[in-house]
């Protein structure tokens, strides 16, 4: 009971500090009110655990390392250890201080502090907060038959994986309920994480809308995966947009920048994909999905050519490109599609009426993947 006590009055000191922001307005750029995590991020943020990246800007789908992390769950649960550690230095020092003291590194292999935070690493950091807080856990044994994927997940982390499951702390990944355990934590997906772990340390249910929410695929801009979402994305990015930090680090300062694009180095790889590292048009497409659905990709195969929809990933024998529109017929052909095509120039080519692509498996197109809910 002193450790919940002292939580909330720790809690209640930095929201007294810090700016705050409410249900109607937000204090970041790239986090408005229809952001899937938004109240989370603004709970995080009024609490004083996670702030900006920038002036005006969070960053949600900037990937966590390590220090990050440790910073957030010691400012949320061991803030006055933090203050009082003895030690001195570069930021997080203290904050490691305060986490190697209540054992949040037990069971972890590395924690150095540009370790990127899997979703197994995070299970584990939260099973060892609820433990030093003495928080009544279940086994999670029930957990370990219902996620599909539960084999993959490191022999350390199983326990704290399944009871954080079980918990309703964690949520599967995909709509088949996998768990994604080697997948990176972001910034969003950690705020809504922070604040259900505050609840189940302070005795209160876990939203279960929370969970249901995040099993709901959303675009970079926080709407819903929808055709007509889609299509006003990509008429941001043909009006001008600016890509992501992801999508510059692999060349485009611009998606009309000839003169800083390089085709080939680096080549742009998507998450999770077996398709390895694409360069010229596949490396074109393969950021532009990206740009529309975020890093961490989950998509399924469409095996009919008039299912293609606006932001299909399409894949011939000799060329790579995204859908930009819904499937129509041509003059000389029953299927045809829109798309933005990239090649070895640079040249960024949106689709016109002279110039679409024929969707058919007997001329030349290979498969069609979909990043909308299946």
């Amino acid at each position: 009971m002193r450790k919940k006590l002292s939580l909330i009055l720790v809690l209640l000191l930095i929201v007294g500090l810090a700016p705050k922001a409410n249900a109607s307005n937000s204090p970041f750029s790239d986090v408005p009110v229809s952001h899937w995590a938004y109240h989370e991020i603004m709970e995080a943020y009024n609490d004083g655990v996670m702030t900006g990246t920038a002036p005006g800007v969070f960053s949600p789908n900037a990937i966590l390392n390590m220090a990050q992390f440790v910073t957030i769950l010691t400012r949320a649960f061991y803030n006055e250890d933090v203050l009082n550690s003895p030690l001195f230095g570069d930021w997080p020092s203290r904050n490691y201080d305060a986490a190697e003291k209540h054992k949040l590194f037990t069971g972890l292999i590395r924690w150095g502090n540009e370790v990127e935070v899997t979703r197994e690493v995070m299970a584990q950091m939260m099973f060892n907060v609820m433990t030093d807080q003495c928080l009544m856990m279940s086994d999670g044994a029930a957990a370990k038959g219902r996620i599909p994927d539960f084999a993959s997940v490191g022999e350390n982390y199983r326990d704290a994986v399944a009871v954080c499951y079980e918990m309703g702390l964690l949520a599967g990944a995909d709509g088949q309920g996998n768990f994604n355990p080697k997948g990176n934590l972001d910034r969003a997906q950690t705020a809504v994480i922070y604040t259900r772990l505050k609840k189940a340390i302070n005795g209160l249910p876990v939203d279960p809308e929370a969970v249901i929410r995040k099993n709901t695929r959303y675009l970079t801009n926080g709407m819903p995966v929808t055709e007509e979402n889609v299509l006003a994305l990509i008429e941001e990015y043909r009006n001008g947009k600016e890509p992501s930090e992801k999508a510059k680090w692999a060349g485009f300062t611009s998606f009309q920048d000839l003169e800083h694009y390089d085709p080939y180095n680096p080549p742009f790889t998507i998450m999770n994909s077996p398709f390895g590292g694409g360069t010229e048009c596949a490396k074109l497409a393969f950021a532009f999905l990206e740009e529309l659905f975020g890093k961490d990709i989950s998509m399924h195969k469409v095996t009919d050519p008039q299912d293609v929809r606006p932001g299909d990933l399409i894949e011939f024998d000799s060329h790579w490109c995204v859908a930009i529109s819904s499937p129509f017929p041509s003059k000389f052909h029953p299927c045809c599609i829109y798309s933005i095509d990239g090649g070895a120039t640079g040249l960024i080519d949106w689709g016109s009426e002279d110039h679409y692509w024929p969707l058919s498996f007997d001329g030349g197109l290979v498969a069609i993947y979909s990043c909308y809910p299946e």
